[in-house]
């Protein structure tokens, strides 16, 4: 299991925001992708090959297919990309040099189990849970940054 410096669960449970040490990530929430895992084993029989297809295709609509456990990590942003974690207009923003990377759509459908949520929708992460987030972001990206100066150190070269 990755290491966790802060998480917020969406309202509904099934989404979280974590901060971990080199990356901010969108994940399923541990009981949402449990189910999903479970769904998938229940279905993993001779129409594995089309299964795998509608995984893959829900999968790439909510952001990359990335673990081992399917549907753990949605989304995973370097830490060093992002500049700040933001509540604006009831609506959680991780802010990169790009835009806010914390937007669209979610449909995964497997089986029986189905999770829609369009992560533009205000009030799906609560505005204290974020903004308690978007402070420990702001204490940590600093050693990070640090921890990679010191880790990759500039070539000097004597002449």
């Amino acid at each position: 299991m990755a290491t966790t410096i802060a998480r917020v669960q969406s309202a509904d449970g099934h989404l979280e925001l974590v901060l971990c040490p080199a990356s901010v990530e969108l994940r399923l929430s541990h009981k949402a992708a449990r189910e999903f895992d479970r769904e998938i084993a229940r279905q993993k029989d001779a129409t594995w090959l089309p299964l795998w297809k509608e995984i893959k295709a829900g999968l790439l609509s909510a952001a990359q297919f990335m673990g081992h456990q399917f549907a753990d990590t949605l989304k995973s942003i370097p830490l060093e990309a992002v500049d700040e974690v933001t509540y604006t207009d009831g609506r959680v923003c991780v802010m990169t040099g790009d835009g806010n990377k914390i937007e669209g759509h979610i449909g995964i459908k497997v089986g029986a189990y189905q999770y829609d949520c369009d992560l533009g929708q205000p009030g799906l992460f609560a505005e204290a849970d974020v903004q308690a987030f978007a402070r420990r972001f702001a204490e940590v990206k600093p050693l990070y940054l640090q921890y990679l100066r010191q880790s990759n150190p500039p070539n000097h070269q004597q002449v």
